[in-house]
């Protein structure tokens, strides 16, 4: 069993069966057909690596506003856990339930302030 790639009829020295040079033109245009699938090569490659660097670019990017916001963050736990302390010192607290119920009444009265300003 042969294991030959389909492609063109094979061709002998003198050409395609016309006579004359046919080979010679067949292999120009072979040359033709590659040199203009290696450009169109050549011009998807440089697109792709410059989407690669854009890529990596907005990766950079995104990363830095990561870092800012987890400091952002530390910074927001640190402060909210001193306020409940100081707020459980405040109000003699010793249970966590009733601090809860403490805290939401506060939001709640917040957000129906807000309601009717609104």
């Amino acid at each position: 069993m042969s294991t030959r790639r389909p492609g063109p009829p094979a061709m002998n020295r003198a050409g395609n069966g016309r006579g004359g040079g046919g080979a010679d033109t067949t292999e120009a245009f072979m040359e033709q057909e590659n040199n203009s699938l290696h450009m169109q090569l050549l011009a998807q490659t440089k697109a792709m690596k410059e989407i690669a660097i854009d890529i990596g670019d907005e990766v950079k990017v995104h990363n830095s506003l990561l870092d800012g916001l987890q400091a952002d963050m530390l910074s927001a736990e640190g402060l909210l856990g001193g306020t409940v302390n100081r707020l459980s010192k405040v109000t003699g607290l010793k249970s966590n339930s009733v601090l809860c119920y403490l805290v939401g009444f506060c939001v709640f009265v917040f957000i129906l302030m807000w309601y009717m300003m609104k």
